[in-house]
């Protein structure tokens, strides 16, 4: 993953018509459309490189953007898929981003599903996601590995 990063200001400039191209229905979780899941990749790796306050700018720029939160829950579940097959530590940071930007929304349920998802992809890879977890901050929550959500997909609890 060394393609060249955006500019802040290009994500920034694209966020209105990716919006416009995504779907909105909050009783649904959507993965991005072929066509611009290379947007998602593109912003998580902006965000990744931006400093705290360039972050906040990225949050505040999609706070109210239904469909885009929408497709970054969706994308978790994705770097969850894409870290399970590769191995590849790029994807769980990547997740992490989009968990960040994304918070937890307006079903935090939904969002701690997705980040167990994220967190038990990373132990499957064989990598300790806890402080990348904790390290990440913006919307998501410190000390994520004694959620009970976690702890009982972890114990294999089918019920949490």
């Amino acid at each position: 993953m060394t393609e060249k990063i955006p500019s802040l200001e290009d994500i920034l400039s694209q966020i209105p018509l990716i919006e416009q191209q995504s779907a909105r229905d909050a009783m649904r979780i959507y993965t991005p459309a072929e066509e611009i899941d290379a947007f998602y990749l593109n912003l998580c790796r902006v965000y990744l490189a931006a400093s705290p306050t360039q972050r906040a700018v990225i949050r505040k720029a999609i706070v109210d953007k239904e469909g885009i939160l929408n497709n970054l829950l969706g994308f978790i579940y994705q770097c969850a898929e894409r870290l399970q097959e590769t191995q590849n530590r790029d994807w769980l940071l990547i997740g992490l981003a989009a968990a960040s930007m994304r918070g937890d929304g307006p079903d935090f349920r939904d969002f701690y599903l997705a980040l167990t998802e994220l967190y038990i992809a990373s132990l499957d890879a064989g990598i300790d996601p806890k402080d990348e977890f904790n390290a990440i901050q913006g919307g998501v929550p410190i000390n994520f590995d004694t959620f009970a959500v976690l702890k009982g997909r972890l114990s294999g609890d089918k019920n949490t």
